[in-house]
């Protein structure tokens, strides 16, 4: 894949919205935010919208940070279409998925889906080593200890909410299903370009 951003205008785009989002009145988060009844009412913009909102300032910085730390180390691995396309499609499907399958989930706000599954493609891109194995098994160990034992007591405390465990594991059951399509799309283009150079 080519280069991704050389001036890394991506992740300023992507670190402004959160940011703007941010630093937004929070009158106007219930506009925005992940709300089932609304979303009902055909209210589709919230499944973007509310990746970007956050429920304090400790939540903003981890998830900036995170963002921040995933896409310097792994930017390369990726063209700047893909990785806006990859991006946008887990901020809506995560939140599809959680509309679809957590019904119980009525508020919802926050990036970690989207963080999750920008982290394992990434992975999954990675030279194949001991290391790169054992990192792609922790964060499948996490998502599934997180849907039987429950999030992190602290974490929840520290952002003044409930982890919502489901966007974690919809963002790596997403990206895995991108990348084995991806790969397989590459796989077919590669064998017709080879066969069409035969003849």
């Amino acid at each position: 894949m080519k280069l991704v951003l050389k001036n890394n205008s991506i992740f300023f785009i992507i670190v402004l919205l959160l940011t703007s989002f941010y630093i937004l009145d929070t009158s106007i988060y219930k506009y925005l935010e992940y709300n089932l009844y609304s979303i009902e009412k055909l209210q589709l913009w919230r499944l973007f919208t509310a990746n970007f909102l956050h429920t304090n300032f400790y939540h903003f910085i981890l998830n900036t940070f995170a963002f921040t730390f995933i896409f310097f180390l792994f930017k390369n691995n990726f063209s700047f279409k893909f990785y806006i396309f990859l991006f946008t499609f887990l901020c809506f499907a995560v939140s599809t998925c959680i509309y679809f399958f957590s019904k119980d989930i009525i508020n919802y706000v926050g990036l970690s889906g989207v963080l999750h599954g920008l982290l394992i493609y990434s992975l999954y891109l990675e030279k194949k080593s001991k290391l790169n194995y054992l990192m792609i098994l922790i964060i499948w160990l996490k998502v599934i200890y997180e849907q039987i034992f429950g999030a992190s007591k602290q974490i929840e405390e520290l952002i003044k909410a409930q982890v919502a465990i489901d966007a974690h594991f919809y963002g790596v059951i997403l990206a895995t299903f991108i990348y084995f399509i991806t790969k397989r799309y590459i796989k077919i283009k590669n064998n017709n370009y080879k066969n069409l150079s035969q003849n």
